[in-house]
């Protein structure tokens, strides 16, 4: 429980982009044509006519693409929408971020994904689950993966205002393709949530903090581990430090040694600090 209980700490999302659709097909399926990894849900839901999650929220439908299953709830109408145009952009998305990672897709689990229509829904299902109400952390929560091929995510914030969907959707598959990568192997948590952050492409949000960045410098790992949000806004650019100036495979090495920088990068923390206050005064400069 305490394995799955940091994980969940560590996989949560913040959202900020929009999503598109691009008009590929799937179909609403039964269990008879899908893998059995979930045939309780299924059978529930194909007999009974739902599942409750712990919490007591139903899921009545379900959707299948080639690598991701999605539950949900039809009471609404809108979700079925919602519920298939997930899959859509997470199908798009697939080839790229597992390219991007070196991971191949015969090393993928079908990932499978509850989707809530209300945040407060979402909540009390991690409460019940995960002995964590995400009230606590201070970040706009939508997103979890709770284990290595499952997640959840919610289409409303806390506040009520709806979710950016491709930004929830695919940094929470980023965590689930790292985790291939390193089978399964836990990481560290600017590097985790930093390399979700990057591959979700969500720049315009990370940037607004870069003066602020520059000002207090890198903290040392105890805050950077400790402080929700300075894994994410420190997380996103040093990987895009990494990526830009080592590049790519640097990155994926880094996910493989546990962020070992001196052993991957052949540089001292210090060196590591020092270049990268220098290539975000740059970035500064060019927004300027």
């Amino acid at each position: 429980m305490r394995k799955w209980m940091l994980l969940f700490i560590l996989c949560v999302c913040v959202c900020v982009l929009g999503c598109e659709n691009k008009g590929t097909t799937y179909k609403e399926t039964t269990n008879e044509d899908i893998n059995s990894d979930e045939i309780n849900k299924k059978e529930a839901i194909d007999k009974e006519g739902f599942f409750e999650d712990s919490a007591g929220y139903k899921f009545d439908k379900y959707i299948v693409s080639d690598h991701f299953e999605l539950y949900y709830n039809s009471k609404n109408e809108l979700n079925k929408f919602y519920a298939t145009n997930s899959i859509k952009i997470l199908e798009e998305e697939y080839n790229r971020i597992l390219e991007f990672l070196s991971v191949d897709s015969t090393n993928m689990p079908i990932v499978k994904i509850n989707m809530y229509d209300e945040y407060e829904c979402l909540r009390q299902s991690i409460i019940s689950e995960a002995f964590f109400d995400p009230d606590d952390m201070d970040i706009n929560f939508a997103g979890v993966m709770l284990s290595k091929d499952t997640f959840y995510y919610t289409l409303k914030h806390r506040s009520g205002k709806a979710v950016d969907l491709e930004t929830v959707l695919v940094h929470e598959f980023v965590h689930t393709v790292a985790m291939a990568l390193t089978n399964g192997k836990m990481q560290i948590d600017w590097l985790w949530e930093g390399t979700a952050r990057y591959l979700t492409e969500d720049t315009d949000y990370s940037k607004v903090y870069y003066k602020e960045l520059i000002e207090k410098g890198i903290p040392d790992r105890y805050l950077l581990k400790r402080n929700v949000k300075y894994r994410y806004n420190y997380g996103y650019s040093m990987v895009e430090f990494i990526v830009e100036t080592y590049g790519r495979e640097k990155l994926v090495d880094l996910l493989l040694d546990y962020g070992d920088i001196e052993e991957v990068l052949n540089i001292t923390e210090s060196e590591f600090k020092e270049g990268w206050k220098v290539f975000v005064e740059g970035k500064i400069s060019s927004m300027q």
